[in-house]
């Protein structure tokens, strides 16, 4: 039993090891970052403030400045806005860089956290058993996701979902935790604090919010059925009531009145609830189904499951109900975006679809175990480790092929190729020529080069578009920006 302990140890270490060692080009290009497209809009009133007073205080009230422009011109999201105005680059441009360190950092954070949280706290696993599962669905969450540039490296849009993804991930956690002994005063500060922070994820991006909606009525409701006497079920329902009272400000909101007004093609309430069912089916197909490494990757996962299940202490009952319902959760992702678009264009949002995806699958497998342990006693441990060991080697199989074949399509791979190429380092070049443009105190209406190099982990745009141009031009105090044809 030791030495079968220790092997599983060093196994669990040596997936550490090799995740670890993945994240070190997402890391080291990071230093080549530069803001980009709505990087500017958001910063264009805090950049000049601490510019030219370098007060933090001043900053803050012009970040608040910013939350009042925009909820009355763009969009009504004022927790995520605020954020989203003190961007790195704000205090200076070469701390862009450490946009990846914080979104990258809070998202492993928070998923590890929540995955302790569930499979531990909630189904009995051992350590080791949550170490491979944590291991295993972030190594799919950060290099096969749809779009890593949109999560990692660029601080509006990243931030705003990715980021806002990982303080849901907290915020379930933290429900879901189980309860401990703890003095009434420590009760109330904790469930103040939750309160607080599904105010906070209210007033981000709509896709987020409906999630945390979703799971803390679940969490209430059920707390409420399954005993009234205990008040537990009070704290899911005050954020509730907090994430749909931030929720409301936000859609209220002029800037969204008149953001909505420019979507001719959006849908109606029912038709995008049934219309986020369709393209969570076809989301699947696509990024699950026929996407060979994350499937395997997956797949990999269900005998370490079906270990978990078989020494838990749950009954799971009903697992086609708990299915559908998680489904149902997952689905909701695109709901947000039918309702007000009509479509669901952004790679963005994709990230946070991906994300519930994955975790939808990792839940469902896991109940699904569960129930098949309780039916068949005598299929207790029906995987053997040969079994794990050809799923393993799928896995790394299908992921070499993809990276000879799809040259950046694993975010690690990405940013390698970028590194020894040159091509991140040339970027960053261009990126800092442009910059000596743009803060030149002696010209006021300025031209700059377009982007030669094209890093796919770092390049955003060219900043092209008139709006963006416009919020350069404050967040650099000229008269006018333009690009060269």
């Amino acid at each position: 039993m030791t030495a079968r302990l220790l092997d599983r140890r060093v196994i669990c270490l040596a997936m550490a090891a090799a995740l670890f060692l993945s994240l070190l080009p997402l890391l080291t290009i990071a230093r080549y970052n530069n803001l980009a497209i709505d990087d500017y809009n958001f910063g264009q009133f805090t950049a000049p403030v601490y510019r030219e007073t370098g007060s933090a205080v001043e900053t803050v009230k012009a970040a608040f400045h910013t939350v009042k422009f925009f909820f009355k011109a763009w969009q009504g999201t004022f927790t995520a806005v605020f954020i989203m105005s003190l961007h790195p680059a704000v205090f200076n441009e070469s701390l862009y860089g450490l946009t990846t360190f914080l979104l990258l950092g809070s998202f492993i954070a928070c998923m590890l956290y929540f995955l302790k949280v569930l499979l531990i706290g909630r189904f009995g696993a051992d350590r080791i058993q949550y170490g491979v599962v944590s291991i295993v669905i972030l190594t799919l969450c950060i290099h096969f996701l749809p779009s890593p540039v949109e999560a990692f490296y660029w601080w509006n849009g990243g931030m705003f979902y990715t980021g806002y993804y990982a303080l849901a991930l907290l915020l379930l956690a933290l429900l879901l935790k189980p309860p401990k002994e703890r003095p009434k005063a420590a009760v109330i500060v904790g469930g103040a604090g939750l309160v607080c922070l599904s105010f906070l994820i209210g007033g981000g991006n709509f896709v987020t919010t409906l999630l945390i909606i979703i799971a803390s009525a679940t969490l209430a409701g059920f707390r409420l059925v399954q005993d009234r006497k205990n008040p537990r079920w009070v704290i899911p329902a005050v954020c509730l009531i907090a994430a749909c009272a931030a929720l409301y400000i936000a859609t209220l909101s002029p800037g969204a009145a008149y953001r909505q007004s420019l979507y001719t093609e959006n849908m109606g309430a029912v038709q995008a609830v049934l219309e986020s069912f369709r393209y969570a089916f076809l989301f699947m197909g696509r990024h699950l189904i026929t996407n060979v490494p994350v499937l395997a990757g997956l797949a990999v996962l269900v005998p370490i499951l079906y270990r978990i299940a078989s020494g838990s202490q749950l009954p799971f009952r009903y697992p086609g109900i708990v299915t559908a319902f998680l489904f149902g959760v997952y689905a909701s992702t695109f709901t947000p975006t039918l309702y007000a678009m009509g479509s669901f264009p952004y790679p963005r949002i994709h990230n946070v679809s991906f994300y519930s995806l994955l975790l939808f699958v990792l839940v469902s497998v896991l109940y699904w175990c569960g129930w098949l342990a309780r039916k068949k006693e005598t299929l207790a441990h029906p995987f053997t480790p040969i079994i794990t060991g050809v799923l393993a080697l799928l896995f790394i199989a299908s992921s070499l092929a993809v990276a000879v074949t799809e040259k950046h399509r694993i975010s690690g791979v990405s940013a390698l190729r970028s590194l020894a190429g040159g091509q991140a380092k040339a970027y960053h070049q261009e990126a800092v020529n442009r910059r000596a443009v743009l803060l030149d105190q002696t010209a006021s209406d300025v031209v700059i080069p377009r982007f030669t190099v094209k890093p796919p982990l770092l390049f955003m745009g060219h900043l092209g578009a008139d709006e963006e141009q416009i919020g350069a031009a404050k967040f650099y105090g000229k008269n006018s920006i333009r690009l060269e044809p």
